[in-house]
């Protein structure tokens, strides 16, 4: 009997030291995660101003927004500011992004009307606090370079091309 039980307490303590060994942290189990947002910088041009719902999310900006307008105006408008659209843009980045704008001349065949940027320069800001930030509409207006040289263009029918640039900072 005595051999009986020392068998058994063998056996017990032995038992009780296997399960014993099988973790050595006494608190709550965990899973680390991990996830990688990719960066996006868009802009686009609007013959009207967006809404503040169209900034949502990137899919909706970027249904709205388009990479190329055309914006009719009159010539005779040129002597004065005139709007030629708008620019807007969404930004996940932490950088501020500078949008520079710039104008050839309206032409022609030979004849030219010069134009300038009244509105060169608007920018995104950075994303911060979990969101994305967004330039909800900045409105492009162009003026003749020389005055009264709209007033005296020669018929035909005139293009010239806004280009929109970025630049991170």
């Amino acid at each position: 009997m005595k051999k009986t039980l020392a068998i058994l307490l063998v056996l017990v303590l032995a038992g009780f030291g296997l399960f014993a060994a099988v973790t050595d942290n006494d608190g709550p189990a965990k899973i680390k995660m991990h996830s990688e947002v990719d960066e996006f910088i868009a802009i686009g041009v609007t013959s009207t101003k967006l809404a503040s719902t169209d900034f949502v999310s990137l899919e909706k900006y970027l249904s709205k927004a388009s990479s190329s307008i055309d914006s009719n105006i009159t010539m005779l408008d040129l002597g004065s500011n005139t709007s030629v659209g708008f620019v807007s843009g969404v930004n996940n980045s932490k950088k501020t992004i500078s949008i520079y704008l710039s104008t050839t001349a309206l032409t022609s065949g030979s004849d030219t009307v010069g134009l300038n940027m009244v509105t060169n320069y608007t920018s995104i800001p950075g994303s911060k606090e979990s969101k994305f930030a967004s330039l909800q509409g900045t409105e492009i207006f162009v003026k003749e370079s020389t005055p009264g040289a709209a007033a005296k263009a020669p018929a035909g029918t005139y293009t010239g091309t806004i280009t929109v640039s970025l630049k991170s900072n």
